[in-house]
């Protein structure tokens, strides 16, 4: 430790300094947690009576971090991050619990750790950040998503803000976190008149993908409200019917017998017998061999197959 000078106090003997340098009018912090390693923390005050009480609030949050296994001082950005994670966990800040968190952990671990982790967050510069893209995409196989891309700007920012507020970076030292990505397709069909691709039904002939596609912004995953998924339902249960409808016609209409296979005819004829017969189950028991080749199932319990034996 330098020599003790007018402007030195020693508030715990061999653990926690204040002193002020001749360049700054605010209180310096120089502290230690394992008597080892000294760190140094302004307190930001000009005052000596408040500056002391921040000084030992600041030890006692380095010890703090201590006994977690938290980095007491590190400008890594793989300490940082941890620092990030770390407050997730606690539930602190204004997203307290959010449904995010888990996400923001994943991109943390799997993508800003593995590139940027050895790296001081203070050295990060537009130039890295372009990097990072080539590297991410490699690492994809393809680009990422408008929104991924907005996810992945909310995290790193998470850790530039842990950064900013223990002072081991300046806001102005933080780089522009451009969102670019690989926009939602379905915007494209915003105000669209391209027809519906699928007119098998009369609604599904009349609207356009412009009648689907009316919300959200070009972040949006999805861009239809429930008028569109009501307009959706309604081409999807009138397909339903029409399909049932012309199956019947082929499995029942004499004239329409020859489009359908004759071991699927059989199968109508045996179904039909079967509800005229009294003895229905010993029926299906009889026939179970055929009715498995057509479709195995649990038409019948093994229990009622022994019982009409």
């Amino acid at each position: 430790m330098p020599a003790k000078i007018e402007s030195t106090h020693q508030l715990i003997k061999k653990k926690l300094v204040v002193y002020r340098r001749p360049d700054s009018d605010a209180w310096q912090c120089r502290y230690t947690v394992d008597g080892k390693k000294w760190h140094c923390k302004t307190t930001g005050l000009t005052e000596l009576e408040e500056a002391i009480p921040k000084a030992h609030e600041i030890l006692i949050a380095a010890r703090l971090l201590k006994e977690r296994n938290l980095p007491v001082v590190s400008k890594k950005v793989s300490d940082i991050a941890k620092l990030a994670i770390q407050k997730m966990d606690d539930n602190v800040g204004y997203e307290a619990g959010s449904d995010s968190f888990p996400q923001y952990k994943r991109i943390i671990n799997d993508f800003i750790v593995p590139f940027f982790g050895k790296k001081h967050i203070d050295s990060i510069t537009p130039k890295m950040m372009g990097e990072f893209d080539k590297w991410r995409t490699k690492k994809l196989g393809k680009p990422l998503a408008y929104s991924s891309v907005r996810k992945h700007n909310v995290t790193l920012n998470r850790i530039f803000q842990e950064a900013l507020e223990r002072g081991y970076v300046h806001k102005t030292q933080i780089p522009y976190l451009e969102t670019k990505g690989v926009k939602s397709k379905t915007y494209a069909h915003r105000g669209s008149t391209e027809n519906f691709p699928y007119n098998t039904s009369p609604i599904g002939k009349l609207l356009t993908m412009g009648d689907l596609n009316v919300q959200g912004n070009e972040t949006a995953k999805v861009h239809f409200d429930s008028m569109s998924r009501y307009l959706i339902a309604n081409h999807n249960v009138w397909v339903m019917l029409d399909a049932f409808e012309r199956a019947n016609k082929a499995a029942f209409d004499d004239s329409s017998q020859k489009r359908v296979p004759e071991k699927i005819s059989k199968c109508i004829r045996l179904i039909e017998e079967a509800f005229k017969v009294d003895d229905w189950r010993g029926f299906l028991a009889s026939n179970k061999e055929f009715f498995d080749s057509i479709a195995a199932n649990a038409y019948l319990s093994k229990e009622e197959v022994q019982d009409a034996e």
